[in-house]
């Protein structure tokens, strides 16, 4: 009842409206997981109701975002919409505020409102890896690859950050996985992206190179994790070998020798060294020296 809600607000009952809140907006929470959701909708509407405009903003933004994400999981998608703005208007620049945004505009069919929403999230200084990740693939599935590079980036930078911190003993594939999805993405136009493709490749170089080196008597647990790195390894140095080949049809001599050069670092890293392999490398040096040649005669 309105005239509840707004005795309720009086100053002389705010810890009765408090209590109203906080009845109000568990329960909702606890409808939305066990599937309730129009319950919970209900729940946190009248949860927000009882809150003072001029109350902490973070709380109102927040329970906003719970509204929202009831009313998208029923697809009343004007509803959605009227809440998430309400959370962007009384929280500006939230990362779980854009992340809502662009679900709420994919699953409306909005392209041009999910592609303004994506690089919201991107410039958000509070945003999840997680988030970062998902609106990396809904850029890539619009074709907004720089949106998509851009939230890759972003949460490359934090998981380089994340190893530093650690002493570089991370978990040994999240930062390459990071790493692979980004040059996969720049490889949709490798022309203008040969410096940050080369780039992230070496920071993977760097990574491999680091890990290899603090290699010690593998667990079973520890075994297979290395076999899986193995196996990212050998997808970098095929990658770096296919760029370098590129680059050679081009004839941009300097991409050739440090693709292929890459390539061969990447190589030698890898336990198995079947004659086919040394074979390999011995072929890559050979060319990687023909595109030094070609660049110093340039």
């Amino acid at each position: 009842d309105e005239g509840v809600v707004a005795d309720l607000k009086r100053q002389e009952n705010s810890a009765h409206a408090k209590t109203c809140f906080d009845a109000c907006f568990d329960a909702a929470s606890s409808k939305f997981k066990a599937g309730k959701k129009q319950d919970a909708l209900d729940l946190w509407v009248a949860a927000f109701a009882y809150l003072d405009a001029a109350g902490p903003t973070g709380l109102r933004a927040r329970t906003a975002r719970c509204v929202s994400m009831a009313a998208l999981a029923l697809k009343s998608y004007a509803s959605a919409k009227q809440y998430v703005e309400l959370a962007e208007e009384m929280q500006p620049g939230t990362a779980s505020t854009a992340y809502l945004a662009l679900k709420l505009q994919r699953l409306a069919g909005d392209e041009p409102g999910a592609r303004r929403a994506a690089e919201r999230l991107a410039l958000c200084d509070d945003v999840a890896p997680d988030y970062l990740l998902s609106a990396s693939q809904e850029a890539e599935g619009m074709g907004c690859h720089a949106t998509a590079i851009a939230c890759l980036e972003k949460v490359r930078d934090g998981a380089e950050g994340s190893e530093a911190g650690r002493g570089g003993a991370g978990p040994p594939l999240h930062l390459p996985k990071i790493l692979r999805n980004l040059v996969q993405v720049q490889m949709h136009n490798t022309g203008d992206n040969w410096g940050p493709i080369y780039d992230n490749l070496s920071r993977a170089r760097a990574h491999f190179e680091a890990a290899s080196a603090r290699e010690e008597e593998p667990t079973e647990e520890e075994g297979s994790r290395a076999h899986q790195l193995q196996r990212e390894e050998e997808w970098f140095a095929n990658t770096a070998w296919n760029l370098g080949l590129q680059a050679k049809e081009g004839r941009q001599w300097g991409h050739v020798a440090n693709f292929l050069g890459l390539a061969l670092a990447f190589l030698g890293l890898l336990h198995e060294q079947p004659h086919q392999r040394l074979k390999l490398r011995l072929h890559g040096a050979l060319h990687a020296c023909a595109a030094v040649c070609h660049c110093s005669m340039a």
